[in-house]
């Protein structure tokens, strides 16, 4: 499977305010938490025009309060400033700014400007492309435990990309990106267990993630190698394999990102 992951999923979150963690809190409850100089708040504003949460999105002040958290430090508003100006939200699409932002957020710790800046890069966005820096950046955000930055930088030994191919290094990254329930990392770390490729060939492993990869997407083609592989293993291996799966399925199939 020959691709890269783009996309970043924005879930749910808790509010850490006066010291307590609590649900979303009003919008007055923000602005009065801003007016006295808090940068979460002025952030959480900022994200909540962003998306429209209880008021009406509205990206240019969006933007005023992501300005007024990243000058006061905030890594997160450095990124979001990234975001804005990558797409064109509340501002017109400029994509040298958008890096300039993101490497800002990066200096500072931010995995997720790391993979944004990675792609920047991996794709050519807005400057040439350039596999090494693709993968330093993916590097930087791999290990922080981003796991779409996990699965890129295994695609990228995985298909010799700017890299000699290196199975062994894939099937790490591969291996750390599947365990964060990303069904892509799930279904390419069982096709290196198939075939022996930077890890040991097993096809109990390789059916347990087939199927791990499965329950997340329903991939017909991760079903297609389950009954491949049950064909090749004797009855007592086929039940460890299938209780292996059920245990995958357990703790690897997170269906958000």
């Amino acid at each position: 499977m020959n691709k890269r992951l783009l996309s970043l999923f924005v879930g749910g979150f808790f509010w850490v305010f006066a010291g307590s963690v609590s649900a979303q809190p009003s919008l007055s409850e923000l602005e009065k938490q801003a007016s006295e100089g808090n940068v979460e708040a002025m952030f959480h504003l900022g994200q909540t025009y962003d998306e429209g949460r209880s008021v009406p999105q509205d990206y240019v002040r969006a933007l005023d309060w992501y300005y007024r958290a990243a000058d006061r430090g905030s890594v997160d508003a450095l990124y979001r400033l990234g975001v804005m100006f990558e797409k064109g939200l509340g501002v017109p699409q400029n994509l040298p700014q958008a890096m300039m932002w993101y490497e800002q957020a990066s200096a500072l710790g931010s995995a997720n400007a790391q993979f944004s800046l990675g792609i920047m890069y991996d794709f050519g966005r807005g400057l040439p492309q350039n596999y090494r820096k693709a993968r330093e950046y993916y590097r930087l955000a791999a290990e922080r435990g981003h796991a779409m930055a996990q699965f890129n930088l295994a695609s990228i030994y995985d298909n010799a990309q700017g890299v000699p191919q290196d199975y062994t290094e894939a099937a790490q990254w591969y291996q750390k990106a599947a365990e964060q329930g990303i069904w892509e990392a799930q279904f390419n770390l069982a096709g290196l267990y198939f075939y022996g490729e930077g890890v040991k060939q097993d096809y109990v492993q390789s059916y347990a993630w087939y199927a791990a990869a499965e329950a997340i997407i329903g991939y017909s083609e991760a079903k297609v190698k389950q009954k491949e592989i049950e064909g090749l293993l004797d009855a007592k291996d086929v039940e460890r394999a299938r209780l292996l799966a059920a245990e995958y399925i357990k703790n690897y199939t997170v269906k958000n990102r």
